[in-house]
């Protein structure tokens, strides 16, 4: 074995773990604080470093150490032989203690995407304790500065950052040759932001491994996540939020998946701007780090708790009722069957109390109006509702709309705008052609929806 393959780093995380990678930085254990000591004990008493053939078996060993040695059992530390394995302990990044203001960090962000870094860090900073947390899919073309907006996020102690992942890394559900279980993603970004940047990889694959993937990602949604490995069964915390890229062809492409994750995932659009010669942001790594610090304050250590009225939960109620209604009216055709509105209405409140905290106030009406577009973008097919809202007829070769105007005559969501006599051309036989439109208690809301959101394909 050479030098450089005897060569493994130790990475210290904040739920007070340590993770071992090898010398291509592969994770090949995560171990507890305790067995890190017994195992650097252990190291320096039999001479490992000079034993380089020993070195996987130790490894290897590591989640037994606790059972062959006792924590207190006193080796004879010698710290000349334990430096000769080269091991690099990296501290994770300080960040720095004075912090600044919401306002001033904002100021930092190119003005085109302040909304965007405002979003992302509200997403960041709810609570994870929770069983309906916020996940978050960002669409965004490529080259629109995605990919550099959230490497401000960067930091182990605020999230668990990849540039992409397999189905096996976020799965962990896998055995080695020695029957030992894969590092999980979802362990690393335990009480973490779990950021995927990029799904283009991932949602290229065979259909069999984007539903496996997608599976296991919406079966994750919530506190906890069961597999069976060769260990048996073994229950995952995943206490996160998960933030993802995609491209807007990708998700057209994969709209039946989108759908799947539209119930618990919100969805936010990166417009394209006019100009896209992005000015120079002279110190990225100031921001990073900055930024970084303040998530982690708002996560971690601040006990402040903003306030909600009655008021504006029944406003925030009335409006998720809406849209739940109006994401699945091609489906349903009674409000009996009605599901996912007490999740999508959590995850909103989540969102402005983590705002409202942000700014440190009572959550306010401006809070709930940032969000409205994430909760209006898991709608599918808002072509066809469009249609509906400028009146449209059961009689037109449109699959979809007949649906939404059966289902919406069924509960009332939609009337009779007006009648037409028409005359078969072969028959020469009379029929009524008849068009229907929202009525007035839904034509509003139903018109509201964003025109940005009209890119749905028709069925």
């Amino acid at each position: 074995m050479s030098e450089q393959q005897n060569k493994v780093e130790f990475y210290s995380t904040p739920d007070n773990h340590v993770m071992i990678r090898d010398h291509n930085g592969v994770i090949i254990e995560r171990i507890s604080r305790k067995q890190y000591d017994v195992f650097r004990q252990y190291c320096a008493a039999n001479q490992v470093g000079k034993k380089p053939a020993c070195w996987d078996l130790i490894i290897k060993s590591c989640r037994i150490i606790d059972n062959l040695f006792p924590v207190n059992y006193n080796f004879p530390f010698q710290p000349s032989v334990y430096q000769e394995l080269q091991v690099e302990e990296n501290n994770i990044e300080e960040l720095p203690t004075t912090l600044l203001t919401f306002e001033q960090l904002r100021n930092l962000i190119d003005v085109r995407r302040r909304k965007e870094y405002e979003i992302i860090m509200t997403v960041m900073c709810t609570d994870k304790e929770v069983d309906c947390p916020v996940w978050l899919t960002i669409i965004s073309p490529p080259s629109t500065g995605k990919t550099k907006l959230l490497e401000m996020f960067d930091h182990p102690s605020i999230s668990y950052f990849v540039d992409e992942i397999s189905d096996n890394g976020l799965l962990a559900g896998g055995a080695d040759m020695e029957a030992a279980d894969r590092y999980s993603a979802f362990e690393a970004a335990n009480h973490l932001n779990f950021i995927i940047n990029d799904m283009s990889s991932t949602l290229s694959t065979r259909k069999e491994k984007v539903e496996k993937f997608l599976g296991a990602l919406t079966s994750a949604y919530g506190l906890k996540y069961r597999k069976v490995s060769p260990a048996g069964l073994q229950t995952i915390e995943t206490h996160l939020s998960v933030i993802m890229g995609i491209t807007p062809r990708l998700y057209k492409q994969q709209r039946k998946y989108m759908a799947i994750l539209g119930s618990r995932m919100l969805f936010m659009p990166f417009s394209r701007p006019e100009d896209l010669r992005f000015a120079t942001i002279l110190d990225e790594e100031y921001i990073r780090l900055n930024t970084c610090a303040f998530v982690d304050k708002i996560m971690h250590n601040d006990d402040f708790e903003p306030k909600i009225t009655k008021d504006l939960e029944d406003i925030i109620y009335e409006f998720v009722k809406k849209v739940i209604l109006a994401r699945n009216i091609q489906f349903i055709s009674s409000f009996s069957e009605l599901e996912g509105e007490s999740r999508l209405f959590k995850q909103l409140i989540l969102l402005c109390k983590a705002h409202a905290k942000i700014l440190h106030h009572d959550v306010e009406m401006a809070d709930f109006e940032l969000f409205k577009p994430l909760a209006l973008k898991t709608i599918p097919y808002v072509s066809n509702i469009k249609r509906i809202v400028a009146g449209y007829s059961n009689t037109d070769n449109n699959v979809m709309c007949k649906q939404m105007i059966s289902n919406g005559i069924k509960m009332k969501m939609v009337e009779e705008l007006r009648r037409e006599e028409m005359e078969n051309r072969v028959s020469h036989m009379k029929y009524d052609k008849v068009y229907y439109i929202w009525n007035e208690k839904w034509k509003e809301f139903m018109d509201s929806i964003d025109e940005t959101m009209e890119e749905d394909d028709e069925l």
